[in-house]
């Protein structure tokens, strides 16, 4: 489960904390092993393999965006079927290489690799995370 859904989950009440610190431990460590086994894959490649990885405000926005739709959907209890809207959406407005952007593991582990900029990585991932928030607040206020 991704780490900002889980913590959408969190604030509705839906999952105990005891059960977030070992998936949360679970990304970090997937996402420290995945981004320094894609450092040492990038240094070997004989040509860098272009990646467009978008740092500015705009990026942190869509990227917030559909984080919210995201929890949103998660929150409301939506169909599984819908729960892959966020990541179309950000695939829609990100360029390839962001489309991670919505996990917040996955974040961690392109500013490992020196994909994108640890300023994006920080400003994406607390974007996502006030999103996760967010959603669940206006999955309370649309159930009246």
């Amino acid at each position: 489960m991704d780490p900002a859904w889980s913590l959408t989950l969190l604030v509705q009440s839906r999952l105990a904390p005891v059960e977030l610190l070992p998936l949360w431990a679970a990304q970090g460590v997937g996402a420290l092993v995945g981004g320094l086994a894609g450092r040492e894959l990038l240094d070997r490649l004989p040509q860098q393999v272009p990646a467009d990885v978008p740092d500015g405000v705009v990026a942190v926005g869509m990227v917030g965006l559909a984080a919210l739709l995201g929890s949103w959907l998660v929150a409301a209890r939506s169909p599984r079927a819908t729960l892959g809207l966020p990541t179309l959406v950000a695939s829609a407005v990100l360029p390839a290489a962001a489309t991670g952007a919505l996990n917040p593991g996955v974040l961690v582990a392109v500013g490992l690799t020196g994909l994108a900029s640890w300023t994006y990585v920080l400003a994406a991932s607390l974007a996502v995370a006030v999103a996760a928030v967010a959603g669940a607040g206006l999955a309370r206020l649309s159930e009246g």
